[in-house]
C-alpha cells in the first residue's frame, strides 16, 4: 500500500511539474480596464484608456491629444509593480497613439503638461 501511495504522490508532483513553464513570459496583471478625460475649464485636453485585450496577458493604451492649445503632448504614466513609470504619449494632431504593454502594473494617470487625473475603472 505504501508503494502505491510513493507512486501516487510522485505522479501527482510530476504532472504539477510537466504544467509549469520552466521559462517564458510572465502574464500581465493590472487594476483592470481604465479611463480618464482630462479638462482646461470646460475644454477637453486629452482622453486615454487601458483595455485588457487579449485575457490575462496584454493590455492596450489609447492616448488621444485633442486640444492646442496647451501645446504639450497628452501622456498615460504607467505604474509598474516593479517601480518604474514608464509614459505613453501622443501629440495633437495625429489622432489617438495605440500601446501595447505586458507587464504588472497597479495604477495609472492621464497627464498634459502640470494637469493630472487619475485613471478610473
Amino acid at each position: 500500500m505504501k508503494s502505491k501511495i510513493g507512486k501516487l504522490a510522485t505522479a501527482v508532483l510530476v504532472g504539477i511539474g510537466a504544467a509549469t513553464p520552466a521559462a517564458g513570459p510572465a502574464l500581465a496583471v493590472g487594476p483592470g480596464n481604465l479611463y480618464g478625460n482630462l479638462y482646461y475649464g470646460s475644454t477637453l485636453l486629452a482622453s486615454a484608456s487601458i483595455k485588457l485585450t487579449v485575457s490575462p496577458s496584454t493590455y492596450t493604451i489609447t492616448v488621444n491629444d485633442l486640444s492646442s492649445i496647451d501645446g504639450v503632448p497628452a501622456c498615460v504614466r504607467v505604474y509598474a509593480n516593479n517601480g518604474n513609470a514608464p509614459s505613453y504619449c501622443d501629440s495633437y494632431g495625429a489622432g489617438p497613439t495605440l500601446y501595447t504593454i505586458y507587464y504588472d502594473w497597479n495604477r495609472a494617470y492621464l497627464n498634459a503638461g502640470t494637469a493630472t487625473t487619475a485613471m478610473v475603472p
